[in-house]
């Protein structure tokens, strides 16, 4: 597991997501904005929430966007979407390529638990955990059989990945007093679809498509929530979705939709999120419009 320093008062991470790069003249527009919200943002971290490409010839796209993450001198990673699976690669061999960088920080993870890329970093400051943060794989698409008949969903956290985040956390509870657990996947969780339905009151933002998260709840948010730690939960995947609510002293949020590839809604203003924690392990977050 990697370290992350905190050299400041705050530590910032840079939530890109959707960017669906698929060699289009959106592309352009879509690096542009990416470039814009780094330099004024000025991140300490940068993470993209899925949907990378969306194309089945993407080898020079990520090799691109390899070269153009590293120019800047800043620790990143990633997590797969649904919309990555279309590419004629494996993840695995995407991850190859986004691998090869000096700045990536992305592992592909124990290769018994589902999915590719489940990895944990954590941000230290003064040898004391701050915070850990957890990028998960929410896979893609799954067609269930029930009393017969083909049931489809987006797939949903497998229960090895939710089991291998609480051990994880529980493990460094043993070493570190107290820290914050962060979370960085695609599909977003039922939990945000409840807050919808439910007009939770304490819904900050825009929320202008159905909830797009698996027909099935893995109960993900309450069984890592037991360990103490849970303070943010940060997903991508609906393009035209940037709200955040308070769970149980977690924050779940969605991105803002980076890339500029348009569907349902093209005068959503792209953009990014900004997520900054503190010395305590307290975070704060805002939207970055381009």
């Amino acid at each position: 597991m990697k370290n992350l320093y905190m050299t400041q008062s705050t530590y910032r991470i840079l939530q890109i997501t959707d960017i669906h790069l698929m060699k289009s003249p959106s592309d352009d527009q879509t690096y542009d904005l990416m470039k814009k919200a780094i330099i004024d943002t000025k991140p300490d971290f940068i993470i993209i929430t899925g949907d990378i490409t969306m194309t089945h010839d993407n080898i020079e796209l990520l090799n691109n966007l390899r070269i153009f993450l590293d120019s800047f001198s800043i620790y990143w990673s990633f997590v797969f979407g649904n919309h990555d699976h279309e590419s004629l690669l494996s993840l695995d061999e995407q991850a190859n390529i986004l691998m090869n960088s000096q700045y990536c920080c992305f592992e592909k993870g124990n290769p018994l638990i589902k999915g590719c890329g489940n990895h944990y970093l954590k941000v230290v400051k003064d040898n004391q955990l701050i915070a850990l943060l957890g990028m998960l794989d929410t896979h893609n698409t799954r067609i269930d059989i029930i009393d017969g008949k083909e049931i489809w969903s987006y797939d949903y956290l497998d229960q090895g990945q939710i089991d291998d985040a609480i051990q994880t956390i529980e493990s460094l509870k043993k070493e570190y007093n107290t820290f914050s657990s962060l979370f960085f996947f695609h599909i977003p969780l039922i939990e945000y679809k409840k807050a919808i339905e439910q007009n939770d009151v304490s819904i900050e933002g825009s929320c202008f498509e159905e909830i797009s998260c698996s027909k099935y709840d893995s109960f993900f948010f309450p069984r890592v929530l037991k360990t103490n730690t849970l303070k943010g939960i940060f997903v991508g995947h609906d393009h035209v979705c940037d709200f955040s609510f308070m769970n149980e002293g977690c924050l779940l949020a969605f991105g803002r939709c980076t890339g500029h590839y348009n569907y349902t809604m093209p005068s959503f203003q792209k953009g990014a999120r900004v997520i900054d924690i503190d010395k305590l392990g307290s975070i704060s977050s805002w939207v970055y419009l381009e």
